[in-house]
């Protein structure tokens, strides 16, 4: 997960800068790596016991209804991060006029910045009280409001790059505190059907993100509202953590 970011965006746009359909094969060449390596690993399965669809289908509502104050934090955070994927490249080459590779540097070091992150950073929420945990988690839905917010006013690609490594190193804090706020409510014979809520509503909001960011920017013809709205999520998370939790 730490690499994704870098291996994904970074490596993927050098090479269709250099060409941009010479490397296309790497996609397939990347699938079938993955599709060997799959054989040399170790795959535990959970012992579970089978029960009908009707039982599984009443225990994922009941799940659910259980954890529906974990839902907006779930749904809104991936939503607000993913409203910002259409306008960045826009964002990037006409707002602050740079080139793909500078753009893509830009990705780099906010990925490198988690990277590091999640190495050492993380390692202070091991063992800490959950008041400290809470902090962690407020602290970061204000910054990411204040650094979102600030990128609509930012047209110096040094400036940027400093606050793509703010935004890298502040998720690889945010997103083990995050993992073990949640973990806190899962109760242990329930971990695969509650995950896979979780992982179902964070999905969702990773969907539902771009299609907003882009109407947003289509129709108000202006790029910085998406900024906007984004800040503005994390602030209404904030403020709903603060208040419920």
């Amino acid at each position: 997960m730490v690499v994704r970011p870098i291996g994904r965006y970074g490596f993927m746009n050098l090479l269709i800068k250099v060409h941009p359909t010479r490397f296309a094969f790497m996609m397939s060449l990347v699938v079938l790596i993955a599709w060997i390596l799959y054989y040399f690993v170790d795959v535990k399965l959970t012992n579970y016991n089978t029960r009908p669809v009707k039982a599984q289908l009443r225990q994922i509502v009941d799940v659910t209804k259980r954890h529906l104050l974990l839902f907006p934090g779930i749904l809104l955070q991936g939503a607000a991060i993913a409203a910002l994927v259409p306008i960045l490249p826009t964002y990037a080459t006409k707002v602050i006029n740079v080139s793909t590779i500078e753009y893509t540097v830009a990705i780099i070091i906010g990925g490198i910045g988690c990277a590091v992150s999640m190495l050492f950073l993380s390692k202070l929420i091991d063992n800490r009280s959950r008041n400290f945990m809470y902090g962690v988690i407020l602290s970061g839905f204000i910054l990411y409001m204040i650094l979102i917010f600030t990128l609509s006013m930012i047209v110096n690609i040094h400036i940027l790059w400093i606050i793509a490594l703010a935004i890298g190193l502040m998720y690889g804090i945010l997103l083990p505190a995050w993992n073990t706020f949640m973990a806190r409510f899962i109760k242990s014979d329930e971990q695969e059907e509650t995950w896979g809520v979780f992982n179902s509503i964070q999905g969702f909001g990773s969907m539902i993100g771009p299609l907003f960011g882009g109407l947003i920017t289509q129709f108000t013809n202006n790029l910085n509202n998406t900024f906007y709205f984004s800040a503005l999520i994390f602030l209404v998370l904030a403020v709903f953590m603060e208040a419920t939790l």
